[in-house]
């Protein structure tokens, strides 16, 4: 139903992206200020994919402490071990990421003209943009913070 409604505002979505109501709030405030055909990588995740992915990003030697801050800081021990299964806990219990209740969105921003990044950043008001360069994509997420009630979300795909 979400995903249906998201590629019906000219979006490309990768395969296996999962959604929830936030993402099509986003998604329809990114088409407001952009005509531009959009690829979405990423949105809703559990915190089993987040840690995934995290570790990945680690073994890439990517900055996460510049990425995540202090939270970090309390998966990092996790992280050199590669252990999933209680990282993926932490992320959960800390909230790790928008992305764990649906509140945000990556883009692809290779194929994302200089006229849609500007338009993007008019977004800024109610959004957080970050420009991430491994690999490079452009996040976006609600200035709200994943809380509690999220978890009354239902998962729509």
């Amino acid at each position: 139903m979400i995903k249906e409604a998201i590629l019906a505002l000219n979006f490309a979505i990768l395969p296996d992206v999962q959604f929830r109501y936030h993402s099509l709030e986003i998604a329809k405030d990114i088409r407001e200020v952009t005509a531009e055909r959009i690829t979405i990588t990423s949105a809703y995740r559990d915190e089993y994919l987040q840690a995934r992915i995290m570790l990945d990003m680690y073994n890439r030697g990517v900055d996460m402490a510049a990425l995540y801050g202090a939270k970090y800081y309390q998966v990092v021990e996790f992280l050199r071990q590669g252990r999933l299964k209680p990282l993926a806990s932490k992320i959960k219990e800390l909230r790790f990421s928008n992305h764990l209740c649906g509140r945000a969105l990556d883009i692809r921003s290779w194929d994302l003209s200089e006229e849609a990044f500007k338009a993007l950043l008019t977004l800024r008001d109610k959004y957080d943009i970050i420009y991430e360069t491994k690999p490079p994509h452009i996040h976006i997420e609600t200035v709200k913070k994943c809380g509690c009630s999220d978890n009354l979300d239902i998962i729509l795909d």
